[in-house]
């Protein structure tokens, strides 16, 4: 019931206000402005060009992973999956991450869509091993075909946040390159990187 009426519902409350309004505007003599606020709502939920790139990242993974704990070290290497599918009509896209981090299953969902409103793409972030969401905004490059993103995480360490920003370079159509960058100290550090590769 959350999930309807709660979040899920917001759009549809938000609707359902404005439509309530407008009747009773209507009423006081005003135009009825239902057919307004449709197509408001029609533009801003529509899947537009914008959202073709996230074709791309939909589909079945194997992923080999690098993190570098320490810039001047070996960086740990690991193995994964990742298994993506579109969500409402191609407006966002819903990742279910699987792997390994320092001997401990890790496993993340991530979901990535082009917002009409903002006029960017946007994604959150959920995994077992936290229980904040991390939020990110990002840019699409045609030519390259890759995606940049930036956000801030929160580090159980200091408390604080750490400012972040990560690129997914559609390399061909069966292989991703994922490179993470974090800022500590004013100093940005690449610190992961992931390949996909599409399991045939």
């Amino acid at each position: 019931m959350k999930g309807l009426f709660g979040f899920g519902g917001l759009a549809v409350a938000g609707l359902a206000l404005a439509a309530a309004g407008a009747q009773e505007k209507g009423k006081a003599g005003g135009p009825p402005e239902m057919e307004a606020m449709m197509a408001a709502y029609k533009k801003a939920g529509a899947v537009t060009d914008n959202h073709k790139p996230l074709e791309a990242l939909v589909g079945e993974w194997t992923t080999a992973s690098k993190m570098w704990m320490d810039p001047a070290a070996a960086p740990m290497e690991s193995a994964g999956t990742a298994s993506a599918k579109p969500l409402f009509g191609g407006r966002f896209v819903q990742t279910a991450h699987s792997g390994n981090f320092m001997g401990e299953t890790h496993e993340g969902i991530s979901t990535t869509g082009y917002d009409n409103l903002k006029k960017k793409y946007v994604g959150t972030w959920i995994e077992n091993m936290g229980t904040s969401i991390t939020y990110t905004e990002g840019t699409y490059d045609a030519g390259a075909k890759t995606f940049t993103f930036t956000g801030k995480y929160d580090d159980p360490v200091t408390g604080g946040t750490i400012p972040f920003r990560f690129t997914q370079k559609v390399a061909d159509k069966d292989r991703i390159a994922f490179e993470w960058y974090e800022t500590r100290e004013g100093k940005e550090a690449k610190t992961m990187e992931i390949t996909y590769t599409r399991k045939k």
